[in-house]
């Protein structure tokens, strides 16, 4: 039987901020966009019974070696930077123009309140090195994973990361695109750290 959802991407605007109803503008319509289709997504209060003694072998072993918490972009671009350029080819594909630049830095950043903002999270050695990343557009009850990117010898670290997702970045439940689209590798590892497939929906009444 196929697992449906109602998911609420909007949410109270009462702390909102004052570049909140651009971002949801933008945002919305992409969420209802996106449940024309079954949806990979990850239920955070479900996490630890969803994942494989491998899976949970791997995410010790990254607590073990990386630090995680959530950072400002200005503050890392190097770091980000060298993970991007750590592996020419992912998926099967090379690393588009867009990640072999430097990153720039954000000339203002968005006044978002915390239901509604663009986040970044990352993952550090005990040198303090930027070992992987994640860019979640966090939608109210909902975080997208935008990007997500680990250091080419940083091992573990994706999984670390969205075991520290699930635990911190305050949402019911993470999306990372779909498992139609995804390549093989990829959809194999989805379904290793928690990810299902559901079909979403919004509640009666939602609107940008």
């Amino acid at each position: 039987m196929e697992r449906t959802v109602e998911i609420d991407p909007v949410g109270s605007r009462e702390s909102c901020g004052s570049d909140c109803p651009t971002f949801v503008a933008k945002w919305e319509p992409w969420w209802r966009e996106q449940c024309l289709e079954p949806l990979a997504l990850l239920a955070t209060d479900e996490y630890l019974d969803r994942v494989g003694q491998k899976t949970r072998n791997m995410v010790s072993k990254a607590r073990r070696l990386y630090t995680f918490g959530e950072f400002d972009y200005n503050d890392q671009l190097d770091g980000i930077y060298e993970v991007n350029l750590s592996k020419p080819v992912r998926q099967g594909q090379r690393m588009s123009y867009g990640y072999r630049e430097r990153p720039r830095p954000i000339s203002r950043p968005q006044e978002t309140c915390h239901r509604h903002r663009s986040s970044w999270w990352g993952a550090w050695d005990a040198d303090g090195a930027l070992r992987g990343y994640v860019n979640l557009v966090i939608l109210n009850e909902v975080g997208v994973v935008n990007t997500i990117l680990g250091h080419a010898d940083a091992s573990a670290v994706v999984n670390g990361l969205f075991a520290h997702l699930a635990t911190y970045a305050g949402v019911d439940w993470i999306h990372y695109l779909t498992f139609r689209t995804s390549r093989p590798s990829l959809a194999e590892f989805k379904l290793r750290v928690g990810f299902r497939e559901y079909r979403a929906s919004l509640p009666t009444g939602v609107a940008a």
